[in-house]
C-alpha cells in the first residue's frame, strides 16, 4: 500500500495498517516513494515515448483490466485492437499486424492514452489524469490490494 503521510487521514490509515501487520507478526518492507509524478505532457522530446508516459500507461492498463475483468495483457490487447485500431493495427502483404506501443511517439501515445481514458469513462470506470496524485495513488493501492501489480 502507498500512503501520503503528509495527509492526516492517510497518516492515520497508514498507522492503523502498520499496527495491524505488527500485531499479526507479519514481515514488513518499508520503501519511500519519491514521486507520483505521471504528468508526461511537460516532456521536451516529442519523438520518444517517455518513462513517465510508460509508467502512467502501465498503471492505466492494469487498472482498466481490473475494472473490466481482464488481465493486463488482455487489457492491452483490447486497447490496441478495439479502442485505438487506427493507431496500432495495420496491414502488410495481406496480413494484419498490431504495432507495439514502444513504436509510438509522444503525441501518438498521448492520443492513445486519452482514447483509453475516454472509453473507460463511457463504460463507467473513469481513469485518473496524470496530475491527480490522490487518484493515482488510490489506483496503485487497489492494484496492489488485488494482487495485480506485476508492471507497477
Amino acid at each position: 500500500m502507498i500512503y501520503n503521510t503528509s495527509n492526516e487521514v492517510e497518516k492515520i490509515k497508514c498507522d492503523a495498517y502498520y499496527n495491524k501487520l505488527i500485531n499479526k507478526g507479519s514481515k514488513i518492507e518499508i520503501k519511500k516513494v519519491v514521486s507520483f509524478d505521471y504528468d508526461y505532457t511537460k516532456e521536451d522530446n516529442p519523438d520518444q515515448r517517455t518513462k513517465k508516459q510508460n509508467r502512467y500507461l502501465h498503471l492505466l492498463l492494469t487498472y482498466f483490466g481490473l475494472c473490466f475483468g481482464h488481465s493486463k495483457k488482455e487489457a492491452k490487447d483490447v486497447w490496441k485492437r478495439h479502442i485505438c485500431p487506427e493507431i496500432f493495427v495495420y496491414e502488410k502483404n495481406n496480413y494484419i499486424f498490431v504495432k507495439s506501443s514502444a513504436d509510438l511517439d509522444t503525441l501518438e501515445m498521448t492520443k492513445a492514452i486519452e482514447k483509453l481514458k475516454y472509453r473507460s469513462l463511457v463504460e463507467g470506470h473513469p481513469l485518473p489524469d496524470a496530475t491527480n496524485a490522490d487518484f493515482l495513488r488510490w489506483c496503485e493501492n487497489e492494484i496492489q490490494r488485488l494482487g495485480n501489480y506485476e508492471y507497477l
